[in-house]
């Protein structure tokens, strides 16, 4: 029962962040200390609280250079490292996959709407040539995916199965 208000927390929580993601990209501070608090309450109920930090040790590091090489926002890795104590290890592949599948078909449909029904292919003007000397380039210019959706929605999917 406490595992079912738990994950339901943790659902609520990653849903705020994707809006705010979306809306403001930003990822406030508070969503990752809230599920790293549920995340570890739920280690607890399981049994595996050692385990748990273990585990958040092992990988962050992992999720550090994804930020560091700016593959993912920090704001996300904040996210990700708050969910591994949320699940047990065995479950931990299941998480990480339906996150990464969610992030793909997010991925695949944002490519869409920003490629060819909104015709991001636009031209801009160099900023320092004015006048004669003014180049026109064409470029993609694609805000970043917010990547707390498929975080979300990953999560809340992947819950959903351990719940039954």
């Amino acid at each position: 029962m406490l595992q079912n208000i738990i994950f339901f927390a943790v659902s609520a929580v990653l849903l705020v962040s994707a809006f705010t993601d979306l809306r403001a990209r930003i990822i406030y501070n508070s969503a990752p200390a809230i599920v790293i608090a549920l995340s570890f309450l739920s280690a607890c109920n399981r049994g595996e609280f050692i385990l748990s930090i273990q585990v958040v040790l092992v990988f962050s590091p992992f999720l550090y250079l994804l930020w560091v090489f700016r593959i993912l926002g920090g704001g996300d890795v904040k996210l990700l490292i708050s969910l591994l104590p949320l699940v047990s290890i065995p479950h931990l592949f299941s998480l990480f996959f339906s996150i990464a599948l969610t992030g793909t078909v997010l991925a695949a449909g944002y490519l869409i709407r920003f490629f060819l029904l909104s015709g991001v292919w636009r031209v801009r003007r160099d900023a320092e040539y004015h006048g004669k000397n003014s180049q026109t380039v064409i470029s993609p210019q694609l805000p970043g995916l917010p990547y707390a959706v498929a975080i979300a929605f990953g999560t809340i999917l992947n819950i959903n199965n351990l719940i039954g």
